[in-house]
């Protein structure tokens, strides 16, 4: 993982990784955590020697969609809310956790821009979370962009054969170009 994966995956498993439910209280914590988390990992233009205006504006930010599903997991579609995209966005990675582990089988989840998969020719590189395990991740996405006003989904397509699996975070990772204008 990067850098900014074991930072923020730290921050999140922090408070998900205790062990207690998902309430109101540690829900905000958690989306607290996330936000934290993307804006140490803010990142800035070199400015100075880089660009010799000595002006260190913002490239792009790391943000988060964040989709959480509470309880006994179930495959089904649009599990959670229908989130809108922000203008011209590239996405850097889905990371999965999950509180208690699938057993028999992983969890496997896709996430839809527009009702179409961000894995629609590549379905094996869905992030999926293997038995036994309470996360997992995909950097490798057949659609890596979006723009405004474009809706994602996320769906569990597998849970495991065992155990299911327990309260789940999606977190689809990605950077926004700052606009300037002309």
């Amino acid at each position: 993982m990067s850098k900014v994966t074991d930072a923020r995956t730290a921050a999140i498993k922090a408070l998900f990784g205790t062990g207690a439910g998902l309430d109101e209280d540690n829900f905000a914590d958690l989306i607290d955590a996330i936000q934290e988390a993307a804006q140490e990992h803010e990142h800035v233009s070199g400015g100075g020697a880089d660009s010799g205006t000595g002006n260190a504006a913002p490239l792009y930010t790391i943000g988060a969609f964040v989709w959480i599903i509470p309880g006994t997991l179930e495959t089904g579609a649009s599990q959670g809310p229908r989130l809108r995209c922000k203008p011209d966005i590239t996405f850097l990675e889905a990371e999965l956790l999950v509180q208690t582990a699938p057993t028999e089988a992983a969890i496997i989840v896709d996430i839809n821009k527009n009702g179409t998969s961000l894995w629609a020719d590549t379905q094996g590189n869905r992030p999926q979370i293997a038995a036994g395990a309470t996360e997992g991740e995909s950097t490798s996405f057949d659609t890596a962009t979006a723009t405004d006003d474009d809706v994602l989904t996320a769906d569990i397509d597998q849970i495991g054969s065992g155990d299911a699996g327990e309260t789940l975070a999606v977190m689809l990772w990605y950077k926004q170009y700052a606009q300037h204008d002309a």
